[in-house]
């Protein structure tokens, strides 16, 4: 999920997604005088990983479609990708679909970063557990089960699901008012749950080759880079990846106490968008 900014060169302020939320994409192209931001949304998601892949390989295909079109080939426009966890594994991939080549599309210049990246399986228990109920035979009746459940919360009375929302979740405390919002009106729904959960299906089935860091770094001309949390906090993305990417020459940053949902909190939200912009300054232009 793309959460609301700090302030640095490489940001500015930004709609509030409106679409799905499971992951999300962030395409900036920039001039002389302010960054152009957008985001990927979507009003009614694609369910499978291969159609989120496409979807936004159509997203960052029309978004240099209209940059071309407004500014022309200026030399200083460039595109910014940012993909949190399994929306790494499809800005990664939905750039490549859309002709990235020596670290660029189309002729302009792309960087991209990787936030707390879940881009392939690891042997930790807690991971290989929801692998497992995921991809058993009976998982696809239990996800009709678990959304129409969801489907019948979305219908109460907004007081009451913010209540429960507070007696159940053991972050609540952490969530601003718009995680609230966002919790109890856009997620207790037949098609949201649903499409998390066959979502998760395809990436247990897809994922389990271990992720080729070479061959996206020579796509991006080593334009891009990693930042996951400290240990084996993070059961999508733990150490074992992290020692996996750097093995392939990734250029990989790793924060202790930053959690893989940092941006349901202000204080880590604040904290991953200054670390990006020091991975920025860091990257090769």
């Amino acid at each position: 999920m793309v959460s609301p900014p700090a302030t640095c060169e490489h940001t500015r302020k930004r709609r509030r997604p409106r679409g799905a939320l499971r992951s999300s994409l962030l395409c900036a192209g920039r001039d002389r005088k302010a960054p152009q931001v957008r985001l990927a949304h979507r009003a009614a998601a694609p369910t499978g990983l291969d159609e989120q892949c496409e979807h936004v390989c159509s997203f960052i295909e029309a978004e240099k479609e209209e940059i071309e079109s407004r500014r022309g080939r200026d030399s200083t426009t460039s595109i910014l990708l940012i993909g949190h966890s399994i929306g790494a594994y499809v800005a990664f991939s939905a750039a490549s679909r859309a002709g990235l080549d020596g670290g660029q599309i189309g002729g302009m210049d792309m960087r991209a970063i990787g936030l707390m990246p879940f881009l392939e399986h690891n042997e930790l228990p807690e991971f290989r557990s929801k692998v497992r109920a995921a991809t058993a035979w009976w998982s696809p009746a239990l996800f009709v089960l678990l959304s129409a459940v969801a489907g019948v919360v979305g219908a109460l009375p907004k007081m009451l699901k913010t209540w429960l929302l507070r007696r159940v979740e053991k972050d609540a405390s952490r969530l601003g008012p718009e995680m609230v919002e966002l919790s109890v009106e856009a997620l207790p729904r037949f098609s949201t749950l649903y499409n998390i959960l066959a979502l998760f299906r395809t990436e247990a089935q897809l994922l389990a080759p271990p992720y080729d860091h070479a061959a996206l770094t020579q796509k991006m001309s080593g334009k891009y880079a990693l930042l996951y949390a400290g240990g084996d906090s993070d059961v999508w993305a733990p150490s074992s990846s992290v020692e996996r990417a750097r093995a392939q020459g990734v250029h990989v940053t790793v924060e202790e106490g930053v959690p893989h949902a940092f941006s349901i909190a202000a204080a880590s939200r604040k904290r991953v968008v200054q670390i990006m912009c020091a991975m920025l300054e860091s990257m090769p232009k």
